[in-house]
């Protein structure tokens, strides 16, 4: 250090007397700083950061191809097909991110909750389980069934106060009740960090032979 502080001295001094120099110099290592920063946050989200679950690199995302070669979702009755004929997977489920809900509480505001409408074997399919509770059973996408929420882990601290004691009570989404069930582990955010998912059971249109090819919300 004795050896260095000399050297230092010297060169905050020559610095100081260039004062556009050092400005220049500063901004460039911020912006340089800045980027470098951005590009590892991108590259550890999409490349490096896990995504949850058990054995990503075998699980495959299926899309649609329309007549006019655009890649869209799959029809709810081409996906049953899919699941039915298919003898390479292990088990085709539904996912269908992007869906919201208002969450109604007394003694406090209406707020707006992302949801995803998922296959009720969804959680078995990718190994997760529950943090807490369960997680959906087989028939729990069936017409008929009773409607049961599983809750991220942020949308249960932030909205519940992390009380294991919502589970197994009814929750007021769009003003029908829900029963939440469980709480998805917080390493758990697929698809697009829902705050829950819940059960794709298939409105009438949506299945049949009529239905193959559409998709609509």
């Amino acid at each position: 250090m004795s050896d260095l502080m000399p050297e230092l001295r010297y060169a905050v001094r020559q610095l100081a007397r260039t004062p556009g120099f050092t400005l220049i110099a500063l901004l460039t290592l911020a912006v340089a700083i800045g980027a470098t920063t951005a590009v590892f946050s991108l590259a550890n989200g999409v490349l490096l950061k896990p995504l949850g679950f058990v054995r990503p690199d075998r699980v495959v995302y299926l899309r649609g191809v329309s007549g006019s070669g655009q890649i869209t979702a799959i029809a709810a009755q081409d996906l049953l097909d899919y699941r039915s004929q298919s003898r390479s997977f292990t088990d085709v489920v539904a996912v269908d991110p992007g869906r919201s809900f208002n969450l109604s509480r007394p003694s406090a505001p209406a707020v707006r909750l992302s949801a995803a409408r998922v296959g009720a074997t969804f959680f078995s399919l990718l190994g997760v389980d529950a943090k807490i509770g369960r997680t959906f059973v087989q028939g729990e996408d069936a017409k008929g069934a009773g409607k049961v929420v599983v809750l991220s882990d942020a949308a249960w601290h932030r909205y519940f106060g992390g009380d294991p004691g919502v589970l197994g009570h009814a929750i007021t989404l769009d003003g029908d009740p829900y029963v939440a069930i469980g709480i998805a582990p917080s390493t758990l955010t697929y698809p697009g960090n829902p705050d829950f998912w819940y059960p794709a059971v298939w409105r009438d249109w949506e299945i049949g032979d009529a239905a193959r090819g559409i998709v609509r919300r």
